[in-house]
């Protein structure tokens, strides 16, 4: 996967966590979009780092894939309530 460090363990942009997610989750970016009440563009901008999403986007991805937004924000998971992030 493009943008994942294998030295850091972790995959570097914002946009290719929130792919990775959708991905991950077998979920088209149509899917994502309707679940989250957004248009598929915006998905798409997002998870090509065109875009950054608002906060309350960040929310709906941490509740729809049961992940922290840390893990979204930043690429740690420090919330012990979410699931662990596989690695690609």
């Amino acid at each position: 996967m493009a943008g994942y460090n294998k030295n850091r363990g972790r995959i570097e942009s914002l946009g290719m966590r929130l792919a990775y997610l959708r991905e991950m989750a077998g979920m088209t970016q149509m899917e994502v979009a309707l679940k989250i009440g957004c248009s598929k563009s915006m998905v798409r901008k997002w998870e090509k780092d065109e875009h950054c999403p608002r906060a309350d986007v960040i929310c709906e991805y941490s509740d729809l894939f049961k992940v922290s937004a840390d893990w979204i924000l930043f690429g740690n998971d420090t919330a012990t309530d979410k699931r662990a992030i596989p690695t690609p």
